[in-house]
């Protein structure tokens, strides 16, 4: 059975960490300062995530539609469904 630190060691590497640089850690504190000086946070801000749209304020049952035209970013739309 794997053990917190192991557990910690494959989160840090799945995350983009350097395999040498918590081989030999024992400390889970060591190893999470290790994940936080990846800062992947600032990769995620940085991401162009699109927010969805206003939700409907009707009554009924939509679906998110995403339409892609012509290479131009996605257009997301709220569709209701008959």
């Amino acid at each position: 059975m794997g053990t917190i630190h192991e557990a910690l060691k494959q989160l840090y590497y799945s995350l983009g960490g350097n395999a040498d640089n918590v081989r030999n850690a024992d400390d889970p504190v060591a190893i999470i300062l290790k994940m936080a000086a990846l800062a992947i946070g600032e990769s995620i801000a940085a991401a162009s995530v699109k927010e969805l749209p206003t939700l409907p304020t009707d009554d009924g049952t939509y679906q998110l539609q995403v339409v892609i035209a012509d290479g131009e970013d996605p257009v997301y739309s709220w569709e209701a469904v008959e």
